[in-house]
This record gives structure tokens, sequence and C-alpha cells, in this order.
């Protein structure tokens, strides 16, 4: 028996987007990317798969990146999934709020693809290591730069 990829989740609503982010997974053999283009379907994909990590754009219509999160976290089958914010707003209230909010980590657009990977890979590590799940997903050393990934715990 092998280990286990793990499946990260993208909710992107903008079609650009989502290609790019799919191209950069298919480089990175040793994860699988499922993309949903809004956050219902994101959720529902959510409760029927098993599911890693989240990566979630904040501005979209319908439920929205803080809404994705509220809603993961109230599930039980979720709950402990990290979830990490991708948007465009970097000021330091977009940070502030996105941790307040819960997010694991926050990559402003545009984004070092190396360090969103690494970090992908890092909160996937932790995620497998803990069977619980209930790990504390602060002790994640920061990865790259401010503008690159900003670790919110």
């Amino acid at each position: 028996m092998g280990l286990k990829i793990p499946q990260v989740l993208y909710v992107e609503d903008d079609q650009v987007n989502r290609l790019l982010m799919t191209e950069i997974f298919t480089q990175a053999d040793d994860l699988r990317l499922m993309v949903a283009e809004n956050g219902g379907e994101a959720l529902d994909m959510a409760a029927n798969n098993d599911i890693d990590l989240v990566i979630t754009d904040i501005r979209m219509p319908g439920p929205d990146g803080y809404e994705i999160l509220e809603a993961l976290k109230s599930s039980p089958k979720t709950q402990s999934v990290p979830v990490i914010a991708l948007s465009p707003a970097a000021m330091r209230s977009d940070l502030e709020r996105g941790r307040q909010a819960g997010f694991a980590a926050y990559i402003t657009k545009p984004m070092d693809i190396g360090a969103m990977i690494e970090t992908v890979r890092e909160y996937c590590a932790l995620a497998a290591y803990q069977p619980s799940r209930q790990a504390s997903v602060s002790k994640v050393p920061p990865v790259g730069s401010y503008s690159a990934a900003t670790h919110l715990s």
C-alpha cells in the first residue's frame, strides 16, 4: 500500500486562474488538485471527498472565501482541514481579517508559485502526520515572502 497523495481543493470563479492553478499542479506529482468554480460546488466537493487542504479565492459571487471557511469549520468532516486564502487584497487590514477569520495562510496575487506550492506541501504534510487532524498548524514555519504566503496562526 503506497502513500496517500494529498487532495487539494482549489476554489476560484475566474477561468484563467483555474487553468493556471491546474497547470501549476500538473508539475507537482505529489499533490492532486480538485477544482471548484464557486463556493457551493466547493462545499459539495469537500463533503463528498477526502480533502487535505483548501485554497480559496476570497472575492467571489455567492459564498465568498470567508463564507466557505466558515462553512468548512462548522462541519465535523472538514473542521480541521487547513484553508488558505488567495487574494489580490494585500493590505495589513486584509491579512488581519484573514487571521481573525481562521485562515491557515494568506497568499496574495500575484503569487510566488514556488512559495505557494511549498506552503501547500507543508500544510498537507502536517495533516498527514495528524490522524485527528486537530494539529496546530501554527507550528508550520513561514515560507516565502510577505507577498507570497503569510502564515496567519
